[in-house]
């Protein structure tokens, strides 16, 4: 078995220079005598060489000790693991010797020579290892060929997916093939990227520019290749919704330039091609003399891009009104108003887009407006026919506006009896650039309008009333809301019904589907939640996509479902799973290999549980072994509820003692070594055995390739060469960032303690000095350690003086890396070890 490091550091998204090493805890029990410093001191070979002999004298327990002793300041090997599980053996500590032979045999790889005396003494340790490795080979081989089937059948992402989960727990030549099969799938991904993306980059440098043509777009985007390609796959949808509102369905109107939508990685490279004046909460905005939307990556910053898609779909919007006016005037409440109205549309899983819901920021706003008496009154938005947009506190009202002319209709035929209207108003405006409320009266308050409201006030009061009473309850009359969108989806599949069965029906039975539709999609996105699963609402939704015509559209949501119970996110009935996986597979046989895969990994992630179970059902429960037994097979299979099994087990090792951190050795490759500092340094070796740099001014480097949170200790023996003086100060970096301050823990000239803050650039920003017991002489280089709590503690250790412990007034980055500090003087730090804490 292989741990990966996933499984034991799961914060740590980089490849890492040494080998990771879970230590258990091997104390002596009361009665026996602690390992003494002295043996510290001792090399890996004179270690071995001691230990082995214990061992030959019946004395396991001497075997364990010195080989923890050693283990604390460097990174275990073959032979240091294998003979420390022996030791523990012996003395019947049979889960904590099963950890260790399965370090060593990570350790060994594939090299067949050394693994059967290894396994053996795995045997003898973990009963259970030959029935777990044969679930291993059963899983790997199985889903390897769903993978390939995947690969044939275009499924690369999700077969990829699999294949990097599957690395970890193979072994031989299944491995191998897993291996070579997702390193051609990489290659032929990277030959995409490299032709789809341009010379551009980010500000942070981290994206390419990816450049992709739509059907109606042209995209230059720092989200992926695929993600490009969804949302171009989403506005070409939206696109249609344009032409049936601006034009009327008449596509022959629409300009044959594609506009270009550019998307940033973040806010702050898109303020950097804004020409206005900084405005924190921009979101994007519409060029017509560049033909161009301008928005940005959302994601970055929330983790969701649904920002990023209500803006794009208000900003395109204005391209058409563009068209539309042809380089007149429009009033804003039109204009803003038309655009906000798509804000509320939603992608579905197929890429399709829904017409637009109520946008939920817009209706608060107002509705907050309207019963609080605030705001502009409808007549000064409709009478307002400035250049460009109108005031913030109009948005909500234009928007409400919009909405009612396109949504409002007839209680008896459901017609959307204002839409000619709007329609008329709009094209009218745009010909003559009339006086909009003039306009408006003329259009809307007259007797052949609907209502034949004549005045002003009695047609805003039904616009209020609409608003306020059939609108907002749908939104925000928490649980009711639900009640009401169940029966307003009933109530128009049923006239669907009706409608099919009628030649010449006010409103076509597709239509009535589609806005039944809506209200399923939003009960089940926005009501229920992505977690909470009621399949009769699901039947119903996929009813009504596939009566739609839409089986791609049925078998996405179908495939939604099925993926949360196969994760373990939600809970479906045996028969009820199997009647919409039979469905799906008839809808989508292209997708056959993938929900096999899924299947698979689900029959799979059940067996893997029974294991869980007889482990710790067995006479001496295996904590140790079955947390990280169950945590490979969780990665390896993407079950919730193995790794909820997996994290119970780890907190009950935690607290027996049996589990202490990963141990990673420090050093080499000086790519990964960055700097906040200004100042000129001697020469820095970030050599593995010895890590140094010199300077006169503060100096200091971080290795940026181990990415920290939570709990961990950095250890090292601290060397202060050279002349020391009053200014010198030597030590560690104990949390830092590559562009936001740094904490260094060092001794100053004087042999005191001082943990101290720097900013980018150099300055000192504050210094703590805390009283050792003894001043560090100028020629002792003595052990010395940084422990870092998630809670801003650190305690700090200087050779066998007691340690200290100080609470941080400022809090230490999220994420944050260890280096090495100097300051007039030079640093040499060896055996630098860094563990961090499960």
């Amino acid at each position: 078995m292989m741990i990966p490091s996933r499984a034991r550091a799961p914060l740590f998204a980089a490849i890492l220079l040494a080998p990771i090493c879970w230590r258990s805890a091997v104390a002596a029990p009361p009665s026996a005598s602690p390992a003494p410093l002295l043996l510290q001191e001792k090399s890996e070979k004179e270690t071995l060489a001691d230990a082995r002999a214990a061992l030959t004298a019946k004395d396991p327990q001497k075997a364990a000790d010195l080989i923890t002793a050693f283990l604390t300041r460097a990174v275990g090997t073959v032979d240091l693991e294998d003979v420390l599980g022996q030791a523990l053996l012996q003395l019947g500590r049979k889960d904590e010797a099963a950890h260790h032979f399965e370090l060593a045999l990570k350790l060994v790889g594939d090299v067949e020579a050394p693994q059967k005396a290894l396994k053996a003494n795995l045997l003898r340790a973990d009963p259970l290892y030959t029935r777990r490795s044969a679930l291993m080979l059963n899983i790997t081989k199985n889903l390897l060929e769903n993978c390939q089937k995947l690969y044939e059948t275009g499924h690369t992402e999700r077969a990829l997916s699999i294949l990097t989960s599957l690395e970890p727990i193979a072994s031989g030549a299944i491995k191998k093939s897993i291996v070579e099969l997702a390193t051609k799938i990489r290659a032929a991904k990277e030959a995409v990227n490299l032709d789809a993306s341009g010379s551009d980059a980010s500000s942070e440098g981290a994206r390419p520019l990816v450049k992709l043509e739509g059907k109606h777009y042209h995209f230059e985007s720092y989200l992926d290749q695929n993600e490009t390609q969804r949302v171009s796959d989403v506005m070409d949808d939206i696109f249609n919704y344009y032409v049936q509102i601006y034009f009327d369905n008449d596509a022959t109107r629409v300009n044959s330039q594609k506009p270009t939508i550019r998307i940033l990685a973040t806010h702050d490279d898109m303020m950097k091609e804004w020409p206005g004046e900084q405005r924190p909460g921009l979101g994007g905005w519409w060029s017509p003399s560049e033909w161009k939307v301008t928005c940005y990556d959302t994601g970055s910053e929330s983790g969701s891009r649904d920002q990023m898609l209500m803006t794009l779909y208000h900003e395109a919007s204005h391209n058409f009104m563009t068209m539309l006016a042809k380089g007149g005037n429009v009033p804003a409440w039109i204009n803003e108003g038309t655009a906000s109205f798509f804000e509320g549309a939603t992608a579905m899983s197929d890429r399709k887009v829904l017409w637009p819901e109520a946008a939920d920021g817009r209706l608060r706003a107002l509705q907050y407006q309207l019963t609080g008496g605030r705001g502009p009154t409808v007549a000064e938005v409709l009478s307002f026919n400035e250049p460009g947009s109108y005031p913030g506190e109009y948005y909500s009202y234009g928007w409400g506006l919009v909405y009612f002319l396109q949504q409002y209709e007839d209680p008896v035929t459901l017609e959307y009896v204002f839409r000619p209207l709007y329609s008329t108003y709009r094209e009218t405006i745009a010909r003559t650039g009339a006086e909009p409320m003039e306009l408006f009266k003329q259009t809307f308050l007259v007797p052949s309008a609907p209502g034949g409201a004549m005045e002003l006030d009695a047609w805003v009061a039904r616009w209020r009333n609409w608003i306020l009473n059939e609108v907002y309850p749908l939104n925000h009359e928490g649980a009711r809301r639900r009640d009401l969108r169940v029966d307003k989806a009933k109530m128009y599949i049923a006239a669907a019904d009706k409608a099919k069965a009628e030649k010449t029906p006010k409103v076509p039975e597709l239509e009535l589907l589609t806005r039944a539709l809506g209200h399923l999609e939003f009960i089940r996105k926005t009501i229920d939640g992505e977690d909470k699963i009621d399949p009769d609402l699901v039947v119903l939704q996929a009813d009504v996509l596939e009566r739609m015509g839409r089986p791609q559209g049925t078998a996405a949501v179908l495939e939604e479902v099925l993926d949360k119970a196969d994760r373990g996110d939600t809970t479906l009935e045996p028969e009820r799973y199997e009647e919409l996986e039979k469905r799906l597979t008839k809808l989508d046989t292209k997708n056959q290999p993938l929900r096999l895969a899924k299947t698979r990994a689900r029959n799979f992630a059940n067996q893997a549980i029974k294991l869980m179970e007889q482990y710790q059902a067995s006479e001496t429960p295996m904590t140790l072994t079955s947390y990280e037994v169950s945590t490979l097979f969780a990665d390896a299979l993407d079950s919730k509820p193995l790794k909820e099994q997996a994290e119970t087990l780890r907190l009950k090792a935690r607290d027996a003692g049996l589990l202490h951190g990963a141990l990673y050795r420090i050093g080499g490759r000086p790519s990964a070594w960055v700097t906040i500092f200004d100042n000129t340094e001697d020469k820095f070796d970030p050599g593995e055995g010895v890590l140094s740099i010199g300077g006169v001014r503060p100096v200091g480097r971080i290795f940026n390739a181990i990415p920290l949170s939570g709990e961990y200790e950095l250890r090292c023996k601290l060397g202060r060469v050279g002349e020391i003086s009053r200014t010198t100060s030597q030590g560690v970096v104990f949390s830092g960032t590559p562009t936001a301050q740094w904490f260094v823990a060092a001794i100053d000239g004087r042999g005191q303690l001082v943990v101290r803050r720097y900013e980018k650039g150099g300055s000192e920003l504050g210094v703590k000095v805390d009283k050792l017991a003894s001043l560090v002489a100028k020629d002792e280089s003595p052990d010395f350690s940084v422990h870092v709590y998630a809670d801003d503690r650190i305690v700090i250790k200087v050779g066998a003086r007691p340690p200290v412990e100080l609470k941080l007034e400022e809090p230490l980055p999220k994420t944050a890396y260890i280096g090495v500090f100097a300051k007039n003087g030079r640093t040499e730090l060896s055996g630098t070890v860094l563990e961090v804490f499960p």
